[in-house]
């Protein structure tokens, strides 16, 4: 039984030689099955500390989703784009300047796990929602 990497990775073969609104359907599909978890990590930011926005300015994050098909890593991976290190955040750990002078910074405990949270809850249907868009997929457009 193939997993879904495999399948992900077959679905990326099949689809290199096709038609590009065919790769772009599929992409977008693919794309579409992971975009509320992005509504879910934002809302798990007003956890973060709002003094000096922090929490504002991660619920302004953009997220992103980023789909690779071929080679030993194909998946889906969720992602937050700016300037903010979004892992160490979730991890627990917040550096800062110290009252906004960038001569002394400051680290600081944050509650860890705001962002792999809501994605670890929601992975079982995640998952079972991306092979059903895959396995579509396949049989749309494999001979």
């Amino acid at each position: 039984m193939a997993d879904g990497a495999d399948e992900l990775r077959q679905l990326g073969t099949a689809l290199k030689g096709a038609d590009k609104v065919i790769r772009k359907e599929t992409l977008a599909s693919l794309k579409a099955t992971t975009e509320p978890l992005g509504s879910a990590v934002k809302a798990e930011a007003s956890t973060l500390p709002g003094r000096g926005g922090l929490a504002a300015k991660v619920a302004a994050t953009r997220v992103s989703t980023k789909v690779r098909m071929s080679g030993r890593q194909a998946g889906v991976r969720i992602v937050g784009l700016g300037r903010l290190n979004i892992d160490r955040l979730d991890r627990g750990s917040l550096r800062h300047p110290l009252f906004g002078n960038k001569q002394h910074w400051f680290g600081q405990s944050v509650r860890p796990g705001w962002w792999s949270r809501p994605i670890e809850a929601a992975a079982p249907q995640v998952a079972e929602d991306l092979g059903n868009a895959v396995g579509a997929a396949l049989k749309r457009h494999v001979k």
